[in-house]
């Protein structure tokens, strides 16, 4: 099967001699781990398209073993993003916490338009430089793995009653 696909490249490692291994948070929400065939060759014109942070469009065709990313076109490269040490940091980490923490199987589009205008927002000439920290905690918050600070973590009472500096 065939299909088009958008969306954000959040990790690319190595796959045997010559070919990537591409995950794709797709505009669907959804990781894609998406082998590219012979993208890891020095001369490979896809290799390019691919690159971490990179907003791409392309087709992917599913095997019965893996996925294969075959066209592929970067749309958006967020080029001022890429040009700041800091900023590029900050976003590696940020990618790492979402490659870790989205399954294949649970699709959610809010967590790619929340990563997309993370990224355009740093991308930015002139930008806080808490740009990445705030995507980082909305992206708890819409994962819902931050914890409440309605209650007390040890006697579950509301934070009025017991809570001091």
């Amino acid at each position: 099967m065939i299909k088009n696909v958008t969306g954000i490249v959040i990790k690319q490692k190595e796959w045997g001699e010559r070919d990537l291994l591409v995950s794709l948070l797709s505009d669907e929400g959804e990781r894609l781990d998406l082998v590219v065939k012979g993208a890891g060759d020095g001369k490979s014109k896809r290799k390019n398209h691919i690159e971490l942070m990179n907003r791409i469009k392309g087709t992917v065709y599913d095997s019965p073993r893996h996925a294969y990313l075959q066209t592929v076109e970067c749309e958006e490269s967020f080029f001022h993003l890429k040009q700041h040490f800091e900023r590029v940091f900050q976003v590696y980490v940020l990618l790492e916490v979402i490659e870790q923490s989205t399954l294949p199987e649970n699709a959610d589009p809010q967590l790619y338009e929340l990563l997309e205008a993370t990224l355009s927002h740093l991308n930015q000439k002139s930008v806080s430089c808490l740009g990445a920290e705030i995507g980082l905690i909305k992206w708890g918050e819409a994962l819902g793995i931050l914890p409440s600070f309605r209650v007390c973590g040890e006697c579950h009472k509301g934070l009025a009653d017991c809570a001091h500096w």
